[in-house]
């Protein structure tokens, strides 16, 4: 059941299969919402002890450990070229499957999980892909979402971020 989340209602244990293509995980760094793939989302986790990697770019923050995995963090503030700011009691880290790769995100905030109107986004023009990593635009509600190409955001650099 690639790109659907099956999930189980409490009341008559009836099956309900929703489709992930529309729905991105949204988040915020400073006062502007982003979002991902909800197909791509594994978890959120509080942000936690990251320890540093020599050698890497700037934007790679180090690894964690999760559960035995050794997960990349990616700095998203780096990423996108945006001044660092503390952590919080809202800093987490999304983290996030692109081909059998587990990447962690950390980002200021999570907001919710979004569903996208078929055809509502305005896909980013080639000069702003290059800058900013975005697939696209969309309206969700008053709320303007900027959603991220994932493959590209992550492996833009040639860096082979797994290793």
């Amino acid at each position: 059941m690639a790109n659907e989340l099956v999930t189980t209602t409490a009341t008559n244990n009836n099956v309900v299969v929703d489709d992930l293509d529309n729905k991105v995980m949204s988040f915020f760094i400073e006062d502007v919402c982003y979002g991902v793939d909800l197909k791509n989302v594994i978890e959120i986790i509080s942000i936690q002890y990251i320890t540093t990697v020599p050698n890497v770019p700037h934007y790679i923050k180090g690894i964690i450990n999760l559960r035995g995995k050794i997960i990349p963090i990616i700095e998203t503030r780096f990423k996108l070229d945006i001044e660092a700011k503390e952590y919080d009691d809202k800093t987490c880290i999304i983290i996030v499957e692109l081909d059998d790769i587990q990447i962690g995100l950390i980002v200021d905030s999570v907001h919710e999980v979004m569903t996208l109107a078929n055809g509502s986004t305005i896909p980013a023009k080639k000069e702003q892909r290059d800058k900013k990593y975005l697939k696209g635009v969309n309206k969700v509600g008053n709320q303007m979402v900027l959603t991220l190409d994932l493959s590209f955001f992550i492996n833009d650099d040639n860096v082979d971020i797994a290793e």
